[in-house]
């Protein structure tokens, strides 16, 4: 009815290429991740992805951004220094379930 729009399956698949072999980055859909066993690794793969994608002309929502993070919530698992774990909202649906 409103025609194929293959935009946005184009965008994250620019994404996908563009920060493909950058070391401790994770990209899934639109969402980057970009880790280091310290802060000067991680800044130094941040700002190899920020080149990347500008030099491909991607832009990224700055009101998006979080920088830094020692704890992050990704597609309902908690990633820290500590592991991987399921969120509390994901424990409580398996136990009521």
């Amino acid at each position: 009815m409103f025609g194929v729009n293959f935009a946005s399956k184009q965008y994250h698949y620019e994404i996908k290429t563009a920060v493909t072999g950058i070391e401790g980055q994770e990209n899934i859909s639109d969402e980057i991740i970009v880790q280091g066993k310290d802060q000067k690794e991680h800044d130094l793969q941040l700002e190899k992805a920020i080149v990347r994608l500008k030099e491909r002309g991607l832009t990224l929502n700055a009101e998006k951004c979080q920088f830094s993070m020692d704890k992050l919530t990704f597609f309902s698992m908690v990633l820290s220094r500590n592991g991987i774990s399921c969120t509390e909202e994901k424990v409580k649906a398996m136990k009521e379930a």
